[in-house]
Parts: C-alpha cells; sequence; structure tokens
C-alpha cells in the first residue's frame, strides 16, 4: 500500500520480465487491473560486487560459496 496525491491509498504494483515478454507482461497488468498506465524502466543502472568462488569444508563434497571484496558471504552453493 501507498498514498498518492492528497492522501489516497493506492497499491503499487512492480514485475520484472525478460525483454521478450514485456509487451505480453503489460497486456496482463491492463487486463487484470484498473490502471491506466504503466511505467516502464529499461536499462536501470546496478551495483554490483566483485566476487569469486571459493571451495569450503561441509558435509557435502566440492561445496563451493560466493566470496566477495567486502567480506559478505552469500550462501553454499553445491557442485
Amino acid at each position: 500500500p501507498i498514498l498518492m496525491k492528497k492522501g489516497q491509498p493506492a497499491h503499487t504494483l512492480h514485475c520484472l520480465c525478460f525483454p521478450e515478454s514485456e509487451s505480453a507482461v503489460i497486456e496482463l497488468i491492463f487486463r487484470h487491473s484498473t490502471t491506466l498506465g504503466v511505467r516502464i524502466y529499461r536499462n536501470v543502472p546496478r551495483a554490483i560486487l566483485n566476487r569469486s568462488m571459493v571451495s569450503v569444508q561441509t558435509e557435502f563434497p566440492n561445496s563451493l560459496t560466493d566470496h566477495c571484496d567486502h567480506d559478505f558471504t552469500v550462501g553454499v552453493k553445491v557442485s
């Protein structure tokens, strides 16, 4: 839920899709909602961290984890 102009309550819908699905998603939004417009953002910049795969000891053999320069760890992926 969000507040629009003059404090009117509303809902916002965010959709992520591949470029080739864009027209189908827009059609679904118009068909299944009361909106009169859709705002489209293309090529939105993204901040990413440098990362590398590191082997770790777990109960699973050949376990890898993502490791980044800022000492954040992103789960364990078994490969």
